[in-house]
């Protein structure tokens, strides 16, 4: 069995399942901490209900107080996979994901899994929603979509952009915030 401690919770992968358990925060009061991770571990259980009939994501086996129990998505990350290709086939699942008016909060390239890579019917899934959340805001999803920028190059981009302008219908509107937010002190290089 695999087990992973991330900032928010721990993950132990097991054969065909994730049990992933959000972990106290000493610096909380008790109470108040055990209603946030249990908040926050709802609403993870409650997005991925909703994108699972939409897109490849995880089913929620089990939902417990802080822990869900996961399918588990057997494949590697995306980024030991780039190709045009495949990040216009990412393109598409976020599209459809923002589209549903879901923002995943954390869109890197180790989030998205390749399934049975260099087979006919590989497929990528979208994993870790433990920073999504619902939303219908451009700026939103131009920050989600900004993250996966950052981590390819212009080919790939321009290869995913093709693929999510075909699944959100508010895509035009979601390139213009993307460029303001750029042109932000933050973003900008230099």
């Amino acid at each position: 069995m695999d087990y992973y401690q991330g900032a928010e919770a721990t993950v132990h992968l097991q054969k065909n399942r994730v049990v992933k358990t959000r972990v106290p925060k000493a610096y909380r009061l008790p109470a108040l901490d055990a209603a946030l991770r249990k908040q926050r571990t709802r609403r993870e259980a409650r997005l991925l209900r909703r994108l699972h009939p939409i897109i490849r994501v995880p089913a929620v086996l089990e939902e417990n107080g802080d822990t869900l129990i996961l399918e588990r998505i057997h494949g590697g990350p995306l980024k030991r996979h780039v190709t045009p290709s495949r990040c216009r086939h990412a393109g598409v699942l976020v599209g459809k994901m923002h589209a549903a008016q879901i923002v995943h909060g954390d869109l890197t390239t180790s989030n998205l899994l390749l399934e049975h890579p260099e087979k006919e019917d590989e497929r990528i899934a979208l994993v870790d929603f433990g920073l999504a959340y619902p939303s219908h805001k451009l700026e939103d999803f131009a920050t989600d979509v900004h993250v996966f920028e950052e981590l390819v190059n212009a080919e790939c981009f321009d290869a995913f952009w093709k693929g999510y302008e075909t699944t959100q219908p508010k895509a035009k509107d979601v390139k213009a915030r993307l460029e303001k937010l750029k042109n932000r002190g933050r973003y900008r290089n230099g």
